[in-house]
């Protein structure tokens, strides 16, 4: 099965999306939620936890491109609101950042 590509630069983490209506109930959520709205319509997806996330041993976000870096470091100015850009709520956890062009 191949999986769709998805390319959105407005700080976008797995499937935490500021797109989306229900990024609260994504970021409080204990393990997942199912994506709904405009984003899932061709792609059914399950939405894995802030809180699920927040406890594996080793979390990674790989980007690629430089409108991908350029979101990272517009997330890193203001990294307390998690509601305008999800990402930031991993900014703070040791999350390593792995980057390609």
């Amino acid at each position: 099965m191949k999986m769709p590509e998805i390319d959105l630069p407005e700080g976008v983490l797995g499937c935490f999306h500021s797109r989306a209506e229900q990024v609260a109930e994504d970021l409080a959520a204990r393990v997942a939620t199912l994506l709904r709205g405009r984003l899932a319509q061709s792609h059914p997806r399950v939405s894995l936890s802030r809180a699920f996330l927040a406890g594996a041993r080793f979390t990674a976000l790989h980007l690629r491109g430089d409108d991908k870096l350029e979101t990272l470091r517009a997330a890193c100015q203001a990294p307390e609101n998690e509601m305008a850009m999800p990402v930031r709520a991993f900014l703070k956890s040791g999350l390593r950042v792995f980057w390609s062009p």
